[in-house]
Order: structure tokens, then C-alpha cells, then sequence
């Protein structure tokens, strides 16, 4: 026979005590798991946002390196003596205007075969600064004649057309030897000659040249003598080389590629549309002229009346390969576009109304021409 060593009245009060001590227990263990992990996935999203600041902002500061590399490459094309930017360097740092990015440049080695362009990025955010940099060596110099739109061993400006202001050039031209300008046309750019630059006045039908910008030349007496305006005499400079077998490999393999002049006078004469005279074309082609809101210059016949073309011929390619010299000549009422190089191994000459469009890669002509003299 068993007997209870507890009052009857008191056993349930102790099991209510056991089994609330077991649910408390058990509820802070819950909690703890629960609150262990929130801070955990607080502490993951913290991270995961501050990393994805960390990318972006390392991304603008790497963008913002990039634009000062290109600032960079910009200031050495538009410098034709690098060691001077010893003298004048970027200084401080420079905001982007879209992501607030800023960046520095720095140039090294001016001297050397090699100069170095070290552009540094950076980017703000909470924790600081992130910051890119990108190193590049620039070997080489960039050839002082393209800091000219036209260079040549001769260059002279001709008003055959006989029209006051018919031709306006706004170009920075140099000359190895000399420059003659022809009158009646408008000269807006700096024109360098090492020999001598010449402004005829004849004939007297037409009205004087007019002229802006800077005129310089390396003859003693005339009047753009070069250290009377407290500047050194211009010397020769070297032209680049132009590539005329890669030209010439590129022209056979696009079907432009002609073995002979008439080869080439044939293909212009396939391209050719005629009309009669008594159905001429007009035709008017880009100028800055004085006053000419349109900024053209119309054909005129010689009284001087608006008139049209009775032929047009119209090249479109990348480059246009002649083997021998090369004649142009045609009726002032005849008219020959050519978008493309015109590589010719020989001489140039034109007469006629014509249209040259040159190509990022490509001069609008190129002619290798073993006498200078030849050049026309």
C-alpha cells in the first residue's frame, strides 16, 4: 500500500510552479533566437547597403578618373611643347557635374620618349573617400604640323572665279616655303610661311584681301616679318608620313584603285549626270560670306548672274587610289563631289568646281609628289 507523503490540497499548486518554470525557459530561448538573428539580418543588410555604396561610389570614382584621363590626352594634343606643362599643372580637384565625382591629373616624364598621365578619381560617402586610379604612357609626340588644318611645302589662295569674298577661309594654315593670297577673299585664321606671305592686289577689278588673325613670315622687309611682332622667324617643320601602301592596299581591296589616270577620268565620266543647257541645275555650295545669311555662294556666269551646273559627277567611298598625276580640269558649269581620300602617286591639279569631303582617317587629298616644285 503506497502513501502520499503530500497533502492532497498541495500537489497541483507544485506542478503549475514546474510547468510555468519550463514555459519561461522556453520563451527566452525564443526570444534570444529571435532576437540573435534580427541583429544578424541587421547587421547583413547594413553590410550589403555599405557595399553596394562602396561599388557605386567606387564605380563614379573610376568614371570620374576616366574623364580626367581624357582631359588629360586633351591637353596634350592642344600643347605643342609638353615640358611646358611642367610649368602649368592641373591643380586641385575637379567635380563632375552628374554624380558629384571628382578628379586630378598629373603628368610625368615630360622629357623622356615616354610621358605619364596618372588621373586620380574619388568619390564621397559615409565611411570617407573611395578612390580610383588609372596610370597611361604616352610614347611618342604628336606632330606640330596638325596643329594646322592646312600645312604644305607651298600653299597659296587663288581667286579664279573672280568674285569679290567668293572664298573665306577660317583655318590655321602653315607653309614651308611661301603663302601667295590672291584678292577679293576673306582670311579669318593665323597663316605662318618660313619663307615669305604675299598679298597681291591685282588684279585691281577685285577688292583687297581682307584679313583677321595672325599673318607671319620669315622674310626681312615684308611686313609679317615674324620678330616684328616679337616672335622667333618660323623654321621648317616636319610633315607626318602619310601611309600610301596601306592606302593603296585599301583602295584595291574596296574596287578604288586605278592603274592609270584615265582609269580614273573613265570611272568619274560613269558617274557622271548631264542635263542640257537649257535645263541647267542650280547649284550653290557652303561659304561664310560677309552678309549671306545662307552661308552659300551660287554659281554666277560671267555677267555675273545666278546660273546652274550642266553636269555633276558625285564619288562616294573611303579612299580613291590614283597611279600617275592627276588633271581636274573642267567647265566652270561642271561640278565633281568627292567624299574620300584622293591618294594620288603623283601630282595634283584642279580647275573646276569641286567638292572635297575628307574622313577621320583620310586627307581629302594625299599626293607624293618627289619634287615639291610639282605641286600645284
Amino acid at each position: 500500500m503506497h502513501i502520499d507523503s503530500f497533502p492532497p490540497h498541495k500537489r497541483p499548486v507544485a506542478r503549475a510552479r514546474r510547468t510555468c518554470g519550463a514555459g519561461m525557459v522556453s520563451f527566452l530561448l525564443i526570444a534570444m533566437i529571435v532576437l540573435l538573428t534580427a541583429t544578424g539580418l541587421l547587421a547583413y543588410v547594413a553590410n550589403v547597403t555599405w557595399e553596394t555604396r562602396r561599388m557605386t561610389a567606387s564605380a563614379e570614382a573610376f568614371q570620374a578618373a576616366e574623364a580626367g584621363l581624357d582631359k588629360a590626352f586633351f591637353r596634350l594634343q592642344a600643347t605643342q611643347d609638353w615640358t611646358s606643362l611642367a610649368q602649368n599643372p592641373t591643380t586641385g580637384w575637379t567635380a563632375l557635374p552628374t554624380t558629384g565625382a571628382e578628379y586630378t591629373t598629373t603628368f610625368g616624364n615630360l622629357t623622356s620618349s615616354t610621358t605619364t598621365i596618372v588621373s586620380t578619381g574619388r568619390k564621397a560617402g559615409p565611411r570617407g573617400y573611395t578612390y580610383r586610379k588609372i596610370q597611361a604612357d604616352v610614347t611618342g609626340r604628336r606632330p606640330r604640323a596638325f596643329d594646322y588644318s592646312l600645312f604644305g611645302e607651298r600653299v597659296g589662295f587663288h581667286n579664279h572665279m573672280k568674285v569679290n569674298y567668293g572664298l573665306a577661309i577660317n583655318s590655321r594654315v602653315w607653309s614651308n616655303s611661301d603663302i601667295v593670297i590672291h584678292p577679293g577673299l576673306v582670311m579669318n585664321g593665323d597663316f605662318t610661311a618660313v619663307g615669305k606671305l604675299t598679298i597681291l592686289t591685282t588684279p585691281t577689278s577685285l577688292s583687297p584681301t581682307v584679313y583677321t588673325g595672325q599673318f607671319l613670315d620669315g622674310t626681312p622687309g615684308s611686313p609679317f616679318y615674324a620678330p616684328n611682332f616679337n616672335l622667333p622667324v618660323p623654321e621648317r617643320i616636319p610633315f607626318p608620313v602619310y601611309d600610301f601602301a596601306d592606302a593603296k592596299e585599301k583602295a584595291m581591296a574596296a574596287g578604288t584603285y586605278f592603274a592609270t589616270p584615265a582609269d580614273f577620268y573613265a570611272y568619274i565620266a560613269a558617274r557622271t549626270t548631264t542635263w542640257a543647257a537649257t535645263n541647267r541645275q542650280f547649284y550653290a555650295f557652303p561659304s561664310p560670306l560677309p552678309g549671306n545669311a545662307d552661308r552659300t555662294i551660287a554659281l554666277m556666269d560671267k555677267t555675273m548672274k545666278s546660273t546652274g551646273i550642266v553636269s555633276r559627277a558625285a564619288l562616294d567611298g573611303s579612299i580613291f587610289y590614283v597611279q600617275g598625276s592627276v588633271s581636274l580640269k573642267g567647265a566652270p558649269d561642271t561640278l565633281l563631289i568627292l567624299r574620300g581620300g584622293l591618294v594620288v602617286e603623283g601630282s595634283v591639279t584642279i580647275a573646276r568646281p569641286m567638292e572635297l569631303y575628307a574622313k577621320p582617317t583620310t586627307p581629302a587629298i594625299a599626293a607624293a609628289v618627289p619634287d615639291p616644285s610639282q605641286l600645284k
